[in-house]
């Protein structure tokens, strides 16, 4: 009998896997990846895992060694995604995967009010809006409803800004420059907010501007503008009215009833 021997040498096969094709999602999007299928030559082999994701605008994604993946997609851009799958025998593969993060518009976004004044009063108007992704917001004030309005860093007029446009405050004097100078009158406010791509969203309100009455001085002079003699006028002198009323409204021309009584009996009713 004749017997040989054969030494047969078995080397190890990588395991194999795809992430498959790339995909798009939304910025505050929760991405969640399973554990691909792993082909493995070697039915005995085991697996370890390593996860890595790089953002285009420096998001910081921690490394992972779970089968599957999960993350947030915390700003609009590109991520590279990164798989690799280790045997126990050391041998690897890596796949990679594309993910398209799109912006999102600030959303919640309310122009506060419907807001009410009286003439000669200030306005503050407080908007609220939420960026998934925590941009830099610009707020766009048009409180007189003719369309126009510029962001409220340079808004269409000297209010007082604060909190970079959420709350903006104009005096009385300043909303005359925008047409706002009388009452009853209502106007359309609207805020645009916009993220720094820029994608905006809009929101309105009104604004109600109540009529104030007119406030009367009852200063007389003689007609030749002499002061009235403390122990009054003789028979025949005219007076005169020496200041006029005044409004804080565009309310011009005024409308005088006078009044004018002796000793309790009325002597004069006039417009």
């Amino acid at each position: 009998t004749i017997g040989a021997t054969q030494i047969i040498t078995v080397l190890n096969a990588p395991p194999t896997f795809t992430l498959g094709n790339d995909f798009t999602a939304s910025e505050g999007d929760l991405i969640q990846l399973p554990s691909p299928v792993i082909t493995d030559a070697g039915l005995a082999d085991t697996h370890t895992y390593l996860w890595q994701v790089t953002a285009s605008h420096g998001q910081e994604i921690a490394d992972t060694s779970t089968p599957g993946l999960s993350f947030l997609a915390k700003d609009d851009g590109t991520y590279t995604i990164t798989l690799t799958v280790t045997d126990d025998d050391g041998d690897s593969t890596t796949d990679q995967q594309l993910l398209t993060v799109s912006n999102l518009a600030p959303a919640d976004v309310t122009a506060g009010g419907p807001y009410e004044i009286r003439e000669g009063e200030s306005l503050t108007v407080n908007a609220n809006a939420v960026d998934v992704a925590d941009d830099p917001l610009t707020f766009t004030w048009d409180i007189n409803g003719d369309g126009t309005g510029s962001p409220a860093l340079g808004h269409e007029t000297s209010g007082t800004v604060s909190d970079d446009g959420l709350r903006v405050t104009w005096t009385w004097e300043q909303l005359n420059q925008l047409g706002i100078n009388d009452g009853p009158a209502e106007f359309t406010v609207t805020v645009q907010v916009a993220d720094d791509k820029p994608v905006s969203t809009t929101a309105s309100t009104t604004l109600n501007v109540i009529n104030v009455a007119p406030t009367p001085f009852l200063s007389l002079q003689q007609s030749d503008n002499t002061p009235l003699p403390e122990n009054g006028v003789s028979e025949g002198v005219s007076i005169q009215l020496v200041d006029p009323p005044t409004d804080p409204g565009n309310d011009e021309p005024f409308i005088y009833n006078w009044l004018v009584s002796r000793d309790g009996t009325v002597v004069y009713d006039q417009s």
